[in-house]
């Protein structure tokens, strides 16, 4: 008998566990708005030069009862 802990390895786990993945499930999803919008269009497609894309994300994250959680993602390109 040794008194030496079984090396650690990934963070905590020890040699021979392993990682079991997050359990998720969407339960419902909900798109407010979704619109595509190109003011100079045709004449815009014909242009030569390569546009220019900003892109932003944005997300919160509340508790709900009984341990779900609701989720609110912000894309704007």
């Amino acid at each position: 008998m040794t008194d030496t802990a079984a090396p650690e390895i990934n963070g905590g786990q020890t040699e021979g566990q392993t990682t079991l993945p997050a359990n998720m499930q969407v339960l419902a999803q909900f798109i407010r708005d979704f619109s595509f919008e190109n003011p100079r269009a045709p004449q815009s497609l014909r242009m030569d030069v390569r546009p220019e894309v900003d892109m932003g994300v944005e997300m919160n994250a509340k508790g709900r009862p009984d341990g779900l959680f609701e989720v609110d993602l912000k894309l704007s390109v």
